[in-house]
């Protein structure tokens, strides 16, 4: 997601500034204590939002986390890479929060439905969005509550999105090897596999195979999505 994810410009014009991204952190809590199973929020809050996200904002691709609060609240953590207000966000989670009475104790205290349930953060830098998408995936806290069920999921394009090696190079397994000597920075083993952090850049040289099935995976990507990239916000 990160590889194919065009930087978008977004300009405010009360504060007359702008700045760049390429992909924000949308984070979803709920505004009173949990009353439903973790399934049940998923299936009636957080599913809702999340058809929601593709219909109104044509969000194609995203990857959503649950994660468990101190107080032992279910919250979600959600990857777009589209810009979208945060005002949108917070009034569209409220009304869901509202729908299933997570915000009966809100409106008696302060008279209205508008609670600070959300944040969206962008990120502006790739370092930021490597930071962000390790720490959200991979963070396991064995102190906290697990959350009952899936624990997090991604739309069924990027499910997809494979890279299958038939033709290799003669010295490919060995230019892959001196490759990652050369520019990996930082190794992280799992049971399915192994992420390298390594300084990819516009110079950087790849095998052939790797760099065409990159490229087509680019291409692929690209399909459905609506290629707006700047965006102007009051």
């Amino acid at each position: 997601m990160m590889l194919f994810s065009s930087k978008k410009y977004v300009y405010n014009k009360k504060k007359k500034k702008g700045y760049y991204f390429k992909i924000n952190f949308i984070t979803l809590t709920l505004s009173d204590s949990q009353k439903h199973s973790d399934e049940y929020i998923k299936e009636h809050l957080l599913q809702p939002f999340i058809k929601w996200l593709r219909r109104s904002h044509n969000v194609v691709n995203y990857i959503w986390k649950a994660e468990t609060q101190k107080n032992n609240n279910i919250h979600f953590h959600i990857t777009t890479n589209k810009f979208i207000h945060w005002q949108s966000i917070r009034n569209k989670w409220n009304q869901l929060q509202q729908n299933h009475g997570y915000l009966n104790k809100y409106f008696q205290l302060h008279g209205n439905h508008d609670a600070n349930s959300t944040d969206v953060h962008s990120v502006k830098n790739d370092q930021q969005i490597v930071k962000y998408m390790v720490k959200y995936i991979t963070k396991n806290e064995p102190n906290k509550r697990k959350v009952t069920g899936k624990i997090w999921d991604c739309n069924n394009e990027l499910k997809k999105l494979k890279i299958n090696y038939k033709n290799f190079e003669n010295n490919y397994y060995e230019l892959k090897n001196d490759y990652l000597e050369l520019t990996s920075t930082k190794e992280i083993t799992f049971d399915f596999g192994k992420i390298h952090f390594t300084r990819l850049t516009d110079d950087t040289r790849l095998p052939a195979s790797v760099a065409d099935k990159l490229h087509d995976l680019y291409l692929r990507f690209l399909k459905g999505d609506d290629g707006i990239t700047k965006y102007s916000v009051n």
